[in-house]
C-alpha cells in the first residue's frame, strides 16, 4: 500500500511523462522491489572480512544516495542473531521442563 503522498507524486510524474498511471505505479513498485531483493540476497550472514571486501555491499538509489554497510555492522548483526537464537532456545528448554 503506497502512502498518499507517494501515490500523488507518481500520478503527477505519470501525467508529466504522458504514461498510464498504473504503469507508473508498477514501475515505482518494481524499482523498490528490486532494491529490497538485492539487499535481501546479499551473502552477508557469517561472511569473513576477506569475503566481505570482495562483494558489493552498497546500493546507490538515485535521489537518495548510497546505502551501504560495513563489516563491523555485519558482525554486530550476527552477534545479535546468536544472542536472540540462544534466548529462544533457553526459553523453549525452560518451558518444556
Amino acid at each position: 500500500m503506497l502512502k498518499k503522498r507517494v501515490k500523488d507524486i507518481v500520478i503527477k510524474a505519470a501525467k508529466e511523462l504522458n504514461i498510464p498511471v498504473d504503469k507508473a505505479l508498477e514501475a515505482y513498485k518494481s524499482y523498490w522491489l528490486f532494491v529490497k531483493e538485492k539487499i535481501e540476497n546479499m551473502p552477508l550472514e557469517g561472511v569473513t572480512e576477506e569475503d566481505f571486501n570482495n562483494i558489493r555491499s552498497s546500493i546507490n538509489v538515485i535521489g537518495l544516495g548510497k546505502f551501504s554497510t560495513s563489516y563491523k555492522r555485519i558482525q554486530n548483526i550476527d552477534k545479535k542473531k546468536e544472542i536472540t537464537n540462544e534466548r529462544i532456545k533457553n526459553k523453549k528448554r525452560n518451558s518444556t521442563t
